[in-house]
């Protein structure tokens, strides 16, 4: 049955309107007028009482009787069967493991001394409360374009004044999420008076949404305690906690916004205390459960009859990560976030993190956010050659819930002021020099993908030459390319090493050097060098590695996949591309070559020019392109080579009787002898 949501907002209006009309902390005068409401509202959010507790951090629970809660208070929850002892019925969920020692659950919940049975915590609000309350900001929710095939987000009025860094989900109205989770580290730093900083895991549908996670929030709190909190917004309506109708208790002994006791040093690798949440949808009911810690203990609910766009329907966004608030009178100290310091991905001691973020369908069942691919099916080319499977991390791999990811030094940074400008969109670039078989340039293509078996080799570069094979996948201006490349302006070193590369618009980096590329695997080492490559005229020594770039069929993200099982390395997200946002017009294979003004062009390849024998030769093996349906298709190819006296490109057809898709590409050469 549908019901009017107009019919909740009188009677949430002064609840409302009292938490969210500027005002100035510290000592006020109130009207007359004013004191009234205090009263009306105090006696409205605090309830008969069973027992009181206090806890040390000074603040007062009232254990309320179960029915008389303030969430029934809602217009739209006066006739239920809510009753104390009743249960969700959930899926099976995928149970987060700690990292910590420390048992967060026991620091927000009343251990022994807990409410009675059909009773509830509630937390006890004061007059300094509510007046401090008011100058509480209007919520951090970000307004969806209704009917957008992409639910774009946009800024509301005054959304500024938050920051958020955050991990989402892909953004798409036909997106049914029945619940999410997540493990979070708890940090705590200061923050100015009207100042917020906040880890959350969100579940959001237009304007409705809930959230739960950490805060450090005076104005909220009225102190700077990292405490445990939860959010929801039903269209124009929202709050905290309890303060207003909404979220039903059923568990008598968690604090919704209690404090931690214990939070991270940073550097601490022997106490990181974190907190494991839930949001999930109950299959029976459609209400939206909070779950705690690893057992995934029942707190309560929000009933989906409160909501309009996540009454009786999914969720389409998952958000999890930090968001703090700043007022426009202190924007020269921007409110810290995390463990106030910029990640350093060292360790996470060191960092604030959310880790084993888990989604569910509108199934109930955990989504491993594994990419939906047309996988190519058939071996690349014919070549026999090794492959070269060393860039794995020796040790077997970052724990679960990590990614390895190269350290930066300062050496790095000073030498990497050096890099060129990026190789041009259009051939002749200057000092640039390719070899490469490419497709037609045609704008009405529509490239889902492509793949290659690159050989391994090692040419002799010095300064800030480099040289290196890729394949290059391009819609315009947007760029992205994988590949092996010989560089010591990159890396400090003239070892042959992997590399990925994006350009979007006028943004672009290598690696993992800049916000753009998602690593997943815990064992591949994006940069890391490969430990053999080929011996020219040795057939026993030749080595290559299988390469592939292929475009997900659900969300369009560009994944990166590696040998011939098609290993899932990482994406390049979909929305950080303007032209690639759809699907590639141009592909390439082969080498390239850069050489600083008035530097010899350095070798290209095996450094030789192409033989068309076995083990001499710089070579492509296997090219493939994919179509939009992720089917791997013919495609008319063109030869290039920007200086024929310095290197040479063939396109070689593929011999035998199966001759689909196999084409291999030879290129390369000595550069400019001196």
């Amino acid at each position: 049955m549908l019901i009017n949501q107009r019919n909740v907002l009188p009677t949430l209006l002064v609840l409302y309107l009292l938490f969210n009309y500027d005002g100035v902390q510290g000592e006020i005068k109130l009207s007359e007028q004013e004191e009234l409401a205090l009263e009306k509202q105090l006696k409205l959010l605090n309830k008969p009482v069973v027992k009181t507790i206090k806890t040390k951090w000074g603040d007062t629970y009232d254990c309320v009787d179960f029915y008389k809660q303030p969430a029934f208070d809602h217009p739209l929850l006066k006739n239920h069967n809510f009753h104390p002892k009743m249960k969700p019925t959930l899926p099976t969920i995928k149970h987060i493991s700690k990292n910590s020692t420390v048992d967060i659950f026991s620091k927000i919940s009343l251990e022994k001394n807990n409410c009675p049975s059909g009773t509830v915590p509630i937390k006890k609000i004061t007059r300094d409360d509510l007046i401090r309350q008011r100058n509480m900001p209007s919520p951090e929710d970000f307004a969806y374009e209704p009917q957008s095939e992409t639910n774009k987000i946009v800024e509301p009025t005054g959304g500024y004044n938050y920051k958020r860094a955050i991990v989402h989900t892909p953004k798409n109205h036909k997106n049914k999420f029945g619940g999410a989770g997540m493990a979070a580290s708890l940090w705590s730093h200061y923050v100015f008076d009207k100042q917020q900083s906040v880890c959350r895991l969100k579940i959001q549908k237009g304007q409705d949404s809930m959230q739960v996670g950490w805060r450090i929030d005076p104005t909220l709190y009225g102190d700077r305690k990292t405490r445990f909190f939860i959010h929801f917004q039903a269209g124009n309506t929202h709050c905290f906690n309890t303060l207003c109708p909404g979220f039903l208790l059923v568990n008598n002994n968690i604090l919704l916004d209690n404090a931690f006791a214990n939070v991270s040093r940073r550097g601490n690798h022997e106490q990181q205390p974190e907190i494991v949440v839930y949001i999930v949808r109950d299959l029976a009911n459609e209400h939206w459960w909070l779950l705690l810690g690893e057992k995934q203990v029942v707190v309560g609910f929000w009933p989906n009859w409160i909501f309009t766009a996540l009454a009786n329907d999914f969720a389409t966004n998952v958000e999890w990560g930090g968001v703090t608030y700043t007022p426009p009178e202190d924007f020269e100290h921007y409110a810290p976030m995390g463990s106030g310091m910029i990640p350093v991905r060292i360790a996470p001691a060191h960092d604030a993190y959310c880790r084993a973020l888990m989604v569910l369908n509108d199934k109930g069942e955990t989504l491993n956010m594994k990419p939906t691919l047309s996988r190519i099916k058939q071996t690349l080319g014919t070549s026999k050659s090794k492959e070269a499977s060393t860039i794995w991390l020796n040790d077997g791999g970052c724990p679960f819930g990590s990614v390895p990811i190269k350290r930066i030094t300062k050496d790095d940074l000073i030498r990497q002021k050096h890099m060129p400008p990026p190789e041009d969109l259009a051939f002749h670039t200057q000092f640039f020099e390719v070899a490469i078989v490419s497709t037609r340039t045609d704008l009405d293509y529509k490239f889902g993908g492509a793949g290659m078996s690159a050989t391994l080799w090692n040419p002799y570069v010095k300064g800030q030459q480099h040289s290196g094979c890729r394949l290059k996948v391009q819609k315009l201006s947007d760029i992205i390319q994988i590949g092996w490349r010989v560089d010591p302006t990159l890396y400090g070193d003239t070892l042959t090493r992997m590399f990925i590369h994006f350009q979007a618009d006028n943004i672009g980096c290598f690696n993992t050097l800049c916000p753009g590329f998602v690593l997943v695997d815990t064992e591949i080492g994006v940069g890391a060098p490969f430990s053999n490559v080929s011996h020219r005229g040795d057939i026993h020594n030749l080595w290559e590695y299988p390469m592939y770039l292929d475009r997900d069929l659900v969300n369009g993200n560009w994944w990166v996949l590696v040998q011939e099982t098609h290993r899932e390395v990482g994406f390049w997200p979909q929305n950080i591309f303007t032209q690639l946002a759809g699907f590639a017009t141009h592909i390439e294979w082969g080498g390239v070559a850069y050489s600083p003004p008035d530097i010899p062009e350095p070798p290209m390849g095996s450094s030789f020019f192409p033989t068309n024998m076995k083990g001499y030769d710089g070579s492509c093996n296997g090219i493939t392109a994919l179509n939009y349906k992720g089917e791997t298709i013919e495609v008319n190819t063109i030869p290039h080579t920007d200086n024929p006296d310095f290197y040479r490109v063939y396109d070689i057809p593929p011999r035998g009787t199966n001759r689909k898709y196999k084409h291999t590409v030879l290129y390369g050469g000595p550069g400019e002898r001196t």
